[in-house]
């Protein structure tokens, strides 16, 4: 056993650097370490319950706190600024929780930082532009989209101590793949679903915008 959780806490903090080099990789695999370190420990209910969340919520703002070092660098400073903000809100709750050792501490603070972060890279990605805050109306709209499933995943981990609400494989068995990653991919999807509606429109909005622009330039050069 103590082998095991040796592994699993070198994993996840060497995991995490790949961060200052391919920030979108390392987050995304930290994440998933994150989400299936619960199956490869011993947990059990009770005192040994309370001691894995305490090392996993210090391991999480380890690797939150690695990915707001590399949001510094973002040129949209509204971004940088919100991540840096979020981030030292979560280290308020996660201290009180380790304080009080009462989950719904991590309720009134979730984990806004992660998702914020793969919001804005994918942003970037496909729409090749650093700049996604135009306007503080759309901090608000993507904080909102954010904070409806970032909740709904607190609340459901902290209270019922299960990592998904519902095991995807008693219903769909994909050959050759674990269990955990079916779970994974498939409630990521689920959660994920309304920031990907609001992302979407962004990005399509920011596409349309930058075409008109080069025609712009293209009427002016001619």
């Amino acid at each position: 056993m103590l082998i095991t959780v040796l592994l699993v806490t070198f994993l996840r903090l060497f995991v995490p650097l790949i961060s200052f080099q391919i920030p979108f990789a390392g987050v995304l695999i930290a994440l998933y370490l994150d989400i299936v370190d619960w199956s490869l420990l011993p947990v059990r209910n009770g005192i040994s319950f309370m001691e894995y969340a305490i090392w996993d919520k210090l391991l999480d703002t380890y690797f939150l706190g690695i990915a707001v070092l590399t949001a510094l660098s973002w040129r949209d400073s509204i971004a940088s600024i919100t991540a840096s903000i979020l981030f030292f809100l979560r280290v308020i709750g996660v201290s009180l929780f380790i304080f009080t050792q009462n989950s719904v501490m991590l309720l009134f603070f979730p984990n806004l930082v992660l998702p914020f972060f793969l919001f804005y890279s994918l942003f970037t990605f496909f729409t090749h532009t650093p700049i996604l805050f135009t306007t503080y109306r759309r901090l608000y709209v993507v904080l909102a989209s954010l904070s409806i499933p970032t909740i709904l995943i607190e609340y459901h981990l902290h209270t019922t101590h299960k990592v998904y609400p519902v095991d995807i494989t008693q219903f769909v068995s994909v050959p050759l793949v674990p269990a955990d990653m079916v779970n994974f991919y498939v409630w990521a999807l689920i959660y994920s679903s309304i920031p990907l509606t609001v992302l979407n429109v962004y990005v399509v909005q920011a596409r349309r915008y930058q075409a008109k622009k080069r025609i712009h330039q293209l009427r002016f050069n001619t």
